[in-house]
C-alpha cells in the first residue's frame, strides 16, 4: 500500500538525483506555516471571548506565533537546491548548467500550478462577493508578473504569494550568485558568511525599500548555498545517536523560540537552521527522521499545500468557526485544527496530482504538444478539397 501511494504522489524530480531529506525539511517548514495560519484564524474569528488566553500557553503560543518563520526555512531550502547544480559545476568539474534550460524549468515548473491558483482565488473572490472585479484585478495583474510587493494595488488575491515574489527575485540572481563557487574552498566559504553577516547589519541599518523584497532575505538564500558547498564534501558526522538527538532538539528549540532582536540573534538562528540542515542531510539519526516516507510525501507536496492552504483554512474555517469553537482557546485550536489540517491536505493532494505533479516532468509542454496534435481532426480547409478549384 505505502509503495503505490509513493508511487502515485513522490515528487518527479527533473534529474535522476532525490534527496529526500530535503522534502523532510520542506515538511517541517509547511507544517510550521500551516499552524501558524491556524493560529492566527481562530484568534480573529473566534466568536466568543477566550476565558484562557494563549498566553497561558507559553511554549505552545511562541511556537505557533514564530510560525511565519517557516517561509525563511524554505528560503534556505531554494538557496540549496538552486545552488547545488552550480556548485557542482565549479567544485566538482560536473556537467555545465544551461542557463536558458534553467529559466525554462523555472517557467513550466512553477508557472502553471501559480497562474492556476491565481485565477482560480480571483474567481472565488468575486463569486462569494468578498471584493468586486474592479477591485482586485489589478492585484491580479500584479500577482501574475510578480509585482505585487512592489506596486500600490488593491488587496492580494492570495496573501501567501508575497513570498514566492522573493523566490522569483531569487531565481533570476541565483545563476550570476553561484559564480561564489568558482572561488577556491576557503576564499568562497569565507566571502558567503561574510556575506550574510554584512546582510544582516544593513538590513538593521538601512531599508532602501519600502516594500518586502530579496534585499530582506538574502541572507536565507545564501546559507543554502553553504549547505551546497558543505554538502558536496558528503562530510561524515561521527556522534553518538544520543547526543545527535540532544543536539537536532537543542537546535529546533533555538529555531522554534529565539526572540529575533538584534544582528546577534538573527546570526544565531541562521546558524541554528544551517546546523539542523547539515544534521539532517549528513547524521543517521536525523536523516531517518526526515526521510521518514510520510513526511518526505507531504513535503514533496509543500508548494501546492503552501499555494492553497489559507484559502482553505478560511473557506471551511468561517462556517466551522461558528459551530464548533468555544471559549477554551486549546480546545477550539484543537478541535479546528483537526478539521482543516485533514481538508488542507485533501484540497492540496488533488491540485498537486492534477496541476503540479504532472509539471514536474520537464517534458510536459512536448507532450501536451504531442496529445494535441495526435488527437486534433486534421485540417482539412485546403482550397484543392474546398470546391473552389
Amino acid at each position: 500500500m505505502r509503495d503505490v501511494i509513493l508511487q502515485k504522489l513522490r515528487r518527479v524530480t527533473s534529474s535522476s538525483l532525490f534527496i529526500p531529506e530535503i522534502d523532510g525539511l520542506r515538511f517541517l517548514a509547511i507544517a510550521w506555516v500551516v499552524l501558524f495560519h491556524i493560529d492566527i484564524f481562530i484568534q480573529g474569528k473566534n466568536p466568543f471571548l477566550f476565558t484562557t488566553s494563549p498566553d497561558n500557553y507559553p511554549l505552545l503560543s511562541i511556537f505557533l506565533s514564530n510560525g511565519s518563520r517557516g517561509v525563511e526555512l524554505f528560503f534556505v531550502i531554494s538557496g540549496f537546491i538552486l545552488a547545488l547544480p552550480f556548485a557542482k559545476k565549479f567544485i566538482a568539474g560536473m556537467k555545465d548548467v544551461n542557463i536558458k534550460a534553467y529559466f525554462l524549468r523555472r517557467l513550466t515548473r512553477l508557472e502553471p500550478p501559480y497562474i492556476f491558483n491565481m485565477i482560480l482565488c480571483f474567481v472565488f473572490l468575486v463569486l462569494i462577493g468578498k471584493y468586486n472585479a474592479e477591485e482586485i484585478w489589478s492585484s491580479l495583474l500584479a500577482s501574475l508578473v510578480y509585482l505585487h510587493n512592489i506596486l500600490p494595488v488593491g488587496p492580494s488575491v492570495n496573501g501567501v504569494a508575497w513570498s514566492l515574489e522573493i523566490e522569483v527575485q531569487f531565481y533570476i540572481l541565483a545563476p550570476l550568485l553561484s559564480c561564489v563557487f568558482f572561488l577556491s574552498k576557503n576564499i568562497r566559504r569565507g566571502v558567503i558568511a561574510g556575506a550574510i553577516i554584512i546582510l544582516i547589519y544593513l538590513q538593521s541599518t538601512y531599508q532602501p525599500f519600502s516594500f518586502l523584497t530579496l534585499y530582506d532575505y538574502i541572507q536565507y538564500f545564501l546559507i543554502g548555498f553553504l549547505l551546497a558547498d558543505i554538502y558536496l564534501e558528503k562530510p561524515s558526522l561521527s556522534i553518538s545517536r544520543w547526543a545527535s538527538i540532544v543536539v537536532g532538539l537543542a537546535l529546533l528549540g533555538i529555531i522554534f523560540y529565539i526572540n529575533i532582536g538584534g544582528v546577534g540573534t538573527e546570526i544565531l538562528l541562521l546558524l541554528a537552521i544551517f546546523c539542523l540542515y547539515v544534521l539532517a542531510l549528513n547524521d543517521h539519526v536525523w536523516r531517518g527522521v526526515f526521510s521518514t516516507w510520510w513526511i518526505t510525501l507531504i513535503g514533496g507536496m509543500c508548494y501546492t499545500i503552501y499555494l492553497w492552504h489559507y484559502v482553505v483554512i478560511s473557506f471551511i474555517g468561517n462556517k466551522s468557526i461558528l459551530f464548533f469553537s468555544s471559549e477554551s482557546y486549546i480546545t477550539t485550536l484543537i478541535v479546528q485544527g483537526l478539521i482543516y489540517i485533514p481538508a488542507v491536505l485533501v484540497v492540496s493532494t488533488i491540485f498537486y496530482m492534477l496541476i503540479e505533479r504532472p509539471c514536474m516532468d520537464k517534458t510536459w509542454p512536448k507532450k501536451l504538444i504531442g496529445f494535441f496534435r495526435k488527437n486534433l481532426p486534421p485540417d482539412r480547409s485546403d482550397n484543392t478539397t474546398s470546391g473552389y478549384v
